[in-house]
Protein backbone atom coordinates (compact mmCIF):
# COMPACT_ATOMS: atom_id res chain seq x y z
CA UNK A 1 0.00 0.00 0.00
CA UNK A 2 2.44 2.50 0.67
CA UNK A 3 4.41 1.91 -3.07
CA UNK A 4 0.29 2.79 -4.00
CA UNK A 5 1.17 5.99 -2.09
CA UNK A 6 4.70 6.91 -2.86
CA UNK A 7 3.46 6.71 -6.77
CA UNK A 8 0.36 8.74 -6.27
CA UNK A 9 2.29 11.47 -4.46
CA UNK A 10 5.29 11.02 -7.65
CA UNK A 11 2.51 11.36 -10.12
CA UNK A 12 0.92 14.60 -8.66
CA UNK A 13 4.40 15.94 -8.15
CA UNK A 14 5.13 15.86 -12.02
CA UNK A 15 1.72 16.82 -12.59
CA UNK A 16 2.17 20.25 -10.82
CA UNK A 17 5.63 20.51 -12.19
CA UNK A 18 4.36 20.00 -15.59
CA UNK A 19 1.45 22.43 -15.28
CA UNK A 20 3.79 25.27 -13.33
CA UNK A 21 6.53 24.87 -16.52
CA UNK A 22 3.60 25.68 -19.00
CA UNK A 23 2.63 28.71 -17.07
CA UNK A 24 5.98 30.08 -16.79
CA UNK A 25 6.16 29.48 -20.21
CA UNK A 26 3.09 31.73 -20.50
CA UNK A 27 4.05 34.08 -18.42
CA UNK A 28 7.78 34.43 -20.17
CA UNK A 29 5.99 34.20 -23.36
CA UNK A 30 3.59 36.94 -22.62
CA UNK A 31 6.30 39.54 -20.98
CA UNK A 32 7.83 38.66 -24.31
CA UNK A 33 5.28 39.55 -26.27
CA UNK A 34 4.98 43.12 -23.72
CA UNK A 35 8.11 43.50 -23.80
CA UNK A 36 8.67 43.62 -27.93
CA UNK A 37 5.90 45.67 -28.00
CA UNK A 38 7.18 48.89 -26.35
CA UNK A 39 10.61 48.30 -27.64
CA UNK A 40 9.09 48.20 -31.18
CA UNK A 41 7.40 51.20 -30.30
CA UNK A 42 10.34 53.21 -28.96
CA UNK A 43 12.60 52.26 -32.24
CA UNK A 44 10.01 53.61 -34.20
CA UNK A 45 9.35 56.99 -32.95
CA UNK A 46 13.33 57.14 -32.88
CA UNK A 47 14.02 56.56 -36.40
CA UNK A 48 11.05 58.28 -37.27
CA UNK A 49 12.68 61.17 -35.22
CA UNK A 50 15.87 60.60 -36.49
CA UNK A 51 15.51 61.05 -40.10
CA UNK A 52 13.21 64.04 -39.78
CA UNK A 53 16.04 66.29 -37.57
CA UNK A 54 19.10 64.46 -38.57
CA UNK A 55 20.03 65.75 -42.16
CA UNK A 56 19.15 69.15 -40.67
CA UNK A 57 21.79 69.00 -37.69
CA UNK A 58 24.49 67.82 -39.88
CA UNK A 59 23.95 70.24 -42.32
CA UNK A 60 22.01 69.04 -45.22
CA UNK A 61 18.61 70.38 -46.23
CA UNK A 62 16.18 68.82 -48.20
CA UNK A 63 17.43 67.24 -51.18
CA UNK A 64 16.96 68.55 -54.39
CA UNK A 65 17.22 68.51 -58.07
CA UNK A 66 20.73 70.30 -59.09
CA UNK A 67 19.47 72.83 -61.80
CA UNK A 68 23.28 73.00 -63.00
CA UNK A 69 23.07 69.37 -64.11
CA UNK A 70 19.94 69.89 -65.83
CA UNK A 71 21.69 72.38 -67.80
CA UNK A 72 24.48 70.22 -68.25
CA UNK A 73 22.36 67.39 -70.16
CA UNK A 74 20.69 70.03 -71.98
CA UNK A 75 23.92 70.67 -73.41
CA UNK A 76 24.99 67.24 -74.33
CA UNK A 77 21.69 66.37 -75.74
CA UNK A 78 22.02 69.59 -78.00
CA UNK A 79 25.73 68.07 -78.81
CA UNK A 80 24.58 64.52 -79.75
CA UNK A 81 21.81 65.55 -82.21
Amino acid sequence: MSLQIAWDLAQTLVCNLGMDLWTDDFKWFVWFLIRSAIYGYILYHAFCFLRRKVPGVLGYGPIRKDPNMRKLRRVFAERLF
